[in-house]
This record gives C-alpha cells, sequence and structure tokens, in this order.
C-alpha cells in the first residue's frame, strides 16, 4: 500500500490525493489467536533453523498426554483458562518451549518414546513384531537397491537444468532524491545480483517444452557455423524475411523484433532450423537479457556516442542498438531526449509451457472443483523467489524497488511464470519523471467473446522507508502476486468465454505509476476492459479473517459480486466493503481513467507494523490468508468469464 511519504518528490503529482489510506476502525478480528510479545522489529537474519509451532493448550489434551504416558497429573478442572494457541506462521518468543514434547516425547530414557519402542519389541506381540520389522527392513533394502540402480542406468532421474551463474557486477543508480536539490553521486558499484533459476514443469504444468520434437531433433544435423558455437542457450540477431513463421517452425520466440531485425535467445536446433531461411549472427553464449535494451535511432540523428555513456554496445543493426545499460532499470532520458527510442527486451522462454484450455470449457466444472486445484506449495514457491530476488549486502533478503536491478529481474521472473502457463505475454514500459524506464508485466488468456475482458492487477515493486536495499515485500505484495499467479494458472487450464488480462504493474509504492499508464494504454488500444480486480496486501495474520474491498459507486457491482460469490460458495469471509476516497491504492488510477476497478487487502496503509520495512517476510505472514484470497478471487473472476 502506498502512503504519501513514500514518494519521491514528484513535480507532476496531484498533491490533493491523500495517500495516508486509512479505514475507519482498526479490525482486531484475530487478535485472541495471537499470544506473546510483538514480533521484533529488528532486521532479520537469512532465512534458516526450524520454528516451534505451539502444541494444543486444551486441559483434556494434556491430560491425556500425561495419562498416555504414564505421567501423574494434578490438573484441577477448574484450572484457569489456558493461553492462546499462537498463530502457526508465527514464531513463538526464545523463552517459549513445550515442556512435554522436550521432556517426555523424544526422551528415550524417560516413560515416553523409549518405553513404547521396549514395549513394541519385547511386549507380548514382541516376536510377531520383530518378524513384521525385519520384512519392512528387506522391503527397504530392495527399494533402495532399486533406485541406486535407476539412478546409475541413466532412468528417469530429473534434470533440473543449469545452475545460472552470478551476473556481471551491477552499477546501481544515483541514490539523491528526485528534486531533492543535492547533486547526484556516481552510480555505486554493488556486489553481482544473481538472476534466479526460473524451473517450470511438474504439477503446474499440462503441455510440454516448446521446440521441435524428440524426432525432429534427431533428424536435425548441426552443420551451421552459428548453431554450432552456440553452446547451450545462447542470444543470436536475426535478419531476413519471414521471420514468424521461422519462429514457429522452430519453436522460438524473439526478445525484441521490429521485422527487419529480431533478437532471440535460442539452442542450438533452435539455430539451426533458423539458419536455413534467415540470416543469424552470435551475439553471446548467455541467455540472461535482464540487463540489455534495445535503442532506436531517429532519422535524423544516428550516432553511437549519444549511448555509449550509458552502456556498452553490444550488437547492433541498421539504426538499431542493442546496449548492456550500466545500471538497472535504465535511466534512459538523457537518450531519448535526443529523439531515441528504448525498449526493454523480453527474457528467454521458459523451460516447459503448458497448453491453454486443455481442460475443456470452463462451464463444464465447477467452483469447487476448481478450488480443489488450488495449490499451496506453488502459492509458497512464488512468494519465497520474489522475498530473494534483488538480494543486496548479503542481507539473506531481497529488494524490488523501481530503483534496483531486482525490480526488473522480477518483471522478467514474472514473465517467464506467465508464459509458463501458455499465456501471450508483452511488456508496456512508461518512463517516470526522474528518467528511469520501467515495465508492467501484461498478459491474456483467451476467450470466445472478446466484447469484455476481465483483468486482475498486483503491484510487484516493494519498498522500505529505512533502507531501500533490503524490501522484500511479502505481503506487500507478494501476496496479491501470489494471489494472481494462482487464479490464472488454474484458469489458463480451461477454455473461457470472456478473455481474463493479467497486469503485474510497476512503481506502486512511489507514486502509483504503472496502473495509471496501464490504464492509459487500455483505453489507447481500445481494450473493453469490463472489470479490474486488484489484490494488495492479503497475507495478514493481524487482520486474517477481515476482506477489505473498496470501490466506487460505478465499480459497486463487483463489490456485491464478490459478496455472492463469498455467500454461496460458504468461504466465510468477513467482508469489510467500502466506498472511501481516502483509500488510495492501483485501483483508483485505474477507475480515473473510466474503468471499473475493485480493491481487494487484508491491511491498509498505516495498519500493518511490518509494511514498508525489512520485516515484511514470510515468517510474518499468513499462507492460508492467501489461498483464502485465492479461492474468491478466482471464482469471482471465473463467475464472469466462464
Amino acid at each position: 500500500m502506498p502512503s504519501r511519504n513514500d514518494k519521491p518528490n514528484d513535480p507532476r503529482r496531484d498533491e490533493s490525493i491523500d495517500f495516508g489510506a486509512f479505514v475507519e476502525q482498526n479490525v482486531q478480528r484475530t487478535s485472541d489467536a495471537l499470544k506473546g510479545e510483538t514480533p521484533s522489529t529488528a532486521p532479520p537474519s537469512r532465512p534458516g533453523g526450524e520454528r516451534k509451532v505451539d502444541r494444543a493448550r486444551d486441559q483434556s489434551y494434556w491430560r491425556k498426554k500425561a495419562a498416555d504416558a504414564g505421567i501423574p497429573t494434578d490438573i484441577e478442572d477448574d484450572a484457569p483458562p489456558p493461553p492462546p494457541r499462537r498463530n502457526r506462521y508465527l514464531a513463538p518468543p526464545e523463552e517459549e518451549y513445550d515442556e512435554f514434547h522436550d521432556e517426555h516425547e523424544f526422551d528415550d530414557n524417560g516413560d515416553g518414546f523409549g518405553e513404547t519402542v521396549n514395549h513394541y519389541f519385547n511386549g507380548d506381540d514382541g516376536n510377531r513384531n520383530r518378524i513384521i520389522a525385519a520384512i519392512l527392513l528387506v522391503l527397504l533394502v530392495l527399494a533402495i537397491i532399486w533406485g541406486l540402480l535407476r539412478l546409475f542406468s541413466g532412468g528417469d532421474g530429473g534434470d533440473g537444468g543449469p545452475t545460472p551463474t552470478p551476473t556481471e557486477v551491477v552499477s546501481i543508480p544515483p541514490t539523491s532524491t528526485p528534486g531533492s536539490g543535492q547533486e547526484e553521486t556516481p552510480p555505486a558499484t554493488l556486489p553481482a545480483t544473481e538472476e534466479p533459476e526460473i524451473k517450470r514443469g511438474g504439477d503446474n504444468q499440462r503441455g510440454s517444452s516448446p521446440g521441435p520434437s524428440e524426432t525432429e531433433v534427431a533428424q536435425i544435423d548441426i552443420t551451421d557455423d552459428i548453431a554450432r558455437t552456440c553452446t547451450g542457450l545462447c542470444l543470436i540477431r536475426v535478419e531476413g524475411n519471414n521471420q514468424e513463421e521461422a519462429f514457429a517452425e522452430a519453436g522460438a520466440r524473439a526478445s525484441w523484433t521490429n521485422g527487419a531485425v529480431s533478437w532471440v535467445v535460442v539452442n542450438p536446433t533452435q539455430a539451426q532450423m533458423l539458419s536455413e531461411s534467415l540470416t543469424l549472427s552470435l551475439v553471446e553464449n548467455d541467455p540472461r537479457t535482464y540487463n540489455l535494451y534495445v535503442v532506436v535511432a531517429p532519422d535524423d540523428r544516428n550516432q553511437a556516442s549519444d549511448i555509449t555513456p550509458h552502456g556498452e554496445i553490444v550488437d547492433e543493426g541498421e539504426g538499431v542498438y542493442l546496449v548492456r545499460w550500466g545500471w538497472v532499470p535504465a535511466v534512459v532520458k538523457p537518450v531519448t531526449d535526443w529523439g531515441y527510442a528504448v525498449y526493454k527486451i523480453a527474457p528467454a522462454p521458459p523451460e516447459f509451457i503448458a497448453e491453454i484450455g486443455v481442460n475443456g470449457p470452463a462451464r463444464n466444472t465447477s467452483g469447487w472443483e476448481l478450488m480443489e486445484q488450488v495449490d499451496t506449495g506453488n502459492i509458497e514457491r512464488i512468494t519465497d523467489d520474489l522475498v530473494h530476488i534483488g538480494e543486496l549486502d548479503n542481507s539473506g533478503w531481497g529488494t524490488r524497488y523501481y530503483e534496483f536491478a531486482g525490480n526488473q529481474i522480477a518483471a522478467d521472473y514474472l514473465y517467464q511464470e506467465l508464459e509458463s502457463y501458455g499465456m501471450t505475454v508483452w511488456y508496456e514500459d512508461f518512463i517516470t519523471w526522474d528518467g528511469y524506464l520501467l515495465v508492467n508485466v501484461v498478459a491474456e488468456i483467451p476467450g470466445t467473446d472478446s466484447s469484455e475482458i476481465y483483468a486482475i492487477m498486483a503491484h510487484f515493486d516493494t519498498i522500505n522507508l529505512e533502507n531501500p536495499r533490503i524490501a522484500p515485500g511479502a505481503d506487500d505484495n507478494a501476496s496479491g502476486i501470489a494471489v494472481t499467479l494462482e487464479t490464472v494458472r488454474i484458469l489458463s487450464g480451461y477454455e473461457l468465454n470472456h478473455p481474463v488480462r493479467v497486469s503485474f504493474v510497476n512503481a506502486e509504492e512511489v507514486g502509483i505509476l504503472g496502473s495509471a499508464a496501464w490504464a492509459r494504454q487500455a483505453n489507447h488500444d481500445g481494450a473493453p476492459i469490463a472489470g479490474v480486480f486488484n489484490v494488495d496486501s492479503v497475507a495478514s495474520v493481524r487482520n486474517r479473517p477481515t476482506l477489505i474491498t473498496n470501490v466506487d459507486a460505478g465499480s459497486q457491482w463487483m463489490q456485491d459480486h464478490m459478496n455472492r460469490v463469498n455467500a454461496n460458495y460458504e468461504l466465510h469471509e468477513d467482508m469489510m466493503n467500502r466506498q472511501s476516497e481516502a483509500i488510495v491504492a492501483d485501483d483508483n488510477m485505474v477507475r480515473a481513467e473510466g474503468i471499473p476497478a475493485i480493491m481487494i487487502a487484508r491491511e491498509l496503509y498505516g495498519k500493518s507494523e511490518f509494511h514498508h520495512t525489512a520485516n515484511d517476510i514470510p515468517a510474518n505472514f499468513s499462507i492460508g490468508a492467501i489461498v483464502d484470497t485465492t479461492h474468491i478471487v478466482m471464482l469471482s473472476v471465473w463467475e464472469l468469464v466462464k
């Protein structure tokens, strides 16, 4: 959630907008579900180790456990009520421990676990139990031998893919506040930022990998010099006619193209297939593109000297340059002021791409079946990936702040994730007041009736008011991203009546810029966006049962629609419905462009002690709250597009 104080001084910002977004009352629905002191606000260390989980504190539970272990108890029936249980996503204070668990359940010398084992093998049924144990042991040994034979005989061992190497040194742009009047310092050189490995496949996929089939691969001899030089995935320049057809035949996808010149990440087989009809040039034996930009020269000016102060020209075509910018995201205003156009190129395609609509028409399934497909493991993976992207200073946590490389790496991550679901994905860029070229990540699931498009939105940038170099943004807003990705992953498996557009917007924390740019672009393109679901900060432990929505009169129907879904599917969300101009988020900027939109959140600005701090990490949020939000958002969208 944004705040007035979060934003750099934007000379174009309307100061009449109240970015201090509050609700009328502080909802404390789950305060009695938490126990102990408030979690520490000290900067967290790298994740590791185990978190304790409280045992049940019910008196009958204690008596039963003690009796089962043969321990006398003097608990009285009129004893004071037990202390409340701690939420399982919060670690208890260090001094708190479970006495019964520590002293009895795992004590081989006491009356608990050790005696149970002794009784099992030496009691009345000892002989039978020893025979059973021996049989199980033999089966275990046979299973291990079978596994080893498969492993060393080249069986179906999984291939996790190549491990990415750290990128080159990343330079970060000046850290002075825009408009502050302070002299800008030269870009600081930071330790290498490791681009995250983005794996695809498993339960998350329904289709096979892109590119030619194994049969086709076996029939292709690698004879082209470029294809032979490409040792894995490589970046090549492609020139020639009918590129689209050649890409489709080779199972490739351009990272950037203007029809005459394209830059493409391919493997040797794809390069060989492209070489049969196109002219190829090897750029790099490296698939990473997060710091590469295309610069197109204007007709009246074409001088490499205008570009080289800002980055290295790694390749060029006729009036087109591929540039590794000196810092990421790129500050492009010095170049665009000369009339050059600058574009962010797309990342390499994901390893596996699913097939859209393989489960048939959406109307033939039910909301209950959709809810069963929500994968908690997927949600945990996504949130964990996001909070570590862009790590600096060996803090253990990343940052997606708009000035740092993690912002663009996160955009590439989201691009590849959406593409792995089989969706068509693209970047929509905009330039901030201080000259940064930022991107929104947009994708769409097709529908048979395109007269109405429904959209799901979540911002992916983060902020830490004390130190933006450590801004993991778990609740604000990895939680909203996880809801959105899991929703479209499931819906993309069905044939829809209306298209669903996904919008991961940027720079929400520094002026709500990305959503405004997205809405303007949608109107410019004539996209018939009928409603937008903006998901922001939905993993709150403190406010877990409550789902806050905010609309205006023109989008109240979306609020009513979500209320019906909540009731019809017995989701038991405590809906707090608002029509408040004081609550300002991405949906406000969308509504300002005449597009109906609803905000969906569990926390508003100023209510969470973790937001905009280094402590906005998964240990301080509820996975269950994200799962619950996924259910209601997915069903609300599905009911409109099925």
